[in-house]
């Protein structure tokens, strides 16, 4: 009998090394790592989800005789031997990081770009390519988006330049969930 469910495991030692080093990069060198606390599991369907599990629950899950569906905060996904950080595992990250840029609009949560004149603020430089969380005026986290103009150019750049490109098929923002679904 063909299997119709997506298979819940424990994640391979692999798949840990992409996540944890998608952590490294946005934390800074004093702060000790938010996936410490966790045990990290995959769910493997059409694409592999990464999901942290707080031991209490790491526990369980091993010795359910079923099949499990789903558990814990999803992290993000692997794409092509790649681990791709998505809305909840960003949301992890933000009070140990400084890479955040803070916006004026609410656009990046409608699936709209955000342009260089949407800025309000950013502590650190970053490249062009980086990843950055993004925030409102009120430190409420939006998402996350790589940057298409690192900070430098930024004053250079022209008002309506895209800082920031949306995502469509990626839950990247706040907003996706309601867009498209999941």
């Amino acid at each position: 009998m063909k299997r119709t469910y997506p298979v819940f495991r424990k994640s391979s030692n692999e798949e840990e090394k992409l996540v944890k080093e998608t952590f490294d990069y946005f934390l800074d060198k004093e702060s000790t790592n938010p996936l410490d606390n966790y045990h990290l599991w995959t769910k493997e369907g059409k694409i592999k989800e990464i999901y942290a599990i707080p031991e209490e629950t790491n526990k369980l899950l091993q010795n359910m005789n079923k099949p499990i569906y789903s558990s814990g905060i999803p992290l993000g996904s692997i794409f092509q031997n790649k681990f791709q950080l998505e809305i909840e595992g960003a949301h992890l990250i933000l009070p140990l990081t400084n890479k955040i840029i803070e916006i004026k609009t609410e656009q990046f949560l409608y699936g709209k770009p955000i342009f260089v004149e949407n800025i309000e603020n950013f502590e650190t430089s970053f490249e062009e390519g980086d990843l950055l969380i993004i925030v409102g005026r009120n430190k409420l986290h939006y998402g996350i988006g790589i940057s298409r103009i690192s900070s430098k150019n930024i004053q250079d750049a022209k008002r309506n330049a895209i800082l920031i490109k949306e995502f469509e098929k990626k839950p990247r923002d706040r907003g996706w969930y309601l867009r498209y679904g999941n």
